[in-house]
């Protein structure tokens, strides 16, 4: 589980407030306060690719959020997958088609 965002401050300043699977987690989790991986560009696709796959993100495919594709000839988003269907709804599905990669999941 990712928190994007999530000061590591308010994991102590909230504590007694947590409660469920998230106590769980607190309490029985892992939590690393000082990781760290090289690359420079710090978007949200690029960030996530790195932390899904411990590869560095250019050379993976993972140029930005969105990039310019040259074979489609337009701008997408890089987890834009047309094929992709939603599960339990309507709407754009997402996916990691673009990656040549496998992530942790795969």
């Amino acid at each position: 589980m990712v928190a994007d965002q999530l000061r590591p401050d308010l994991l102590t300043r909230f504590d007694d407030l947590y409660t469920g699977g998230f106590r769980w987690l607190i309490d029985n989790g892992v939590s690393f306060t000082d990781a760290h991986h090289e690359h420079s560009y710090t978007a949200t696709g690029p960030g996530y690719y790195v932390i899904g796959t411990g590869q560095y993100p250019g050379p993976g495919g993972a140029l930005g959020n969105s990039f310019y594709d040259r074979v489609l000839k337009k701008q997408v988003n890089c987890v834009e997958d047309p094929s992709a269907k939603p599960i339990g709804g309507d709407g754009n599905a997402r996916s990691y088609v673009r990656y040549g990669s496998a992530g942790i999941g795969d």
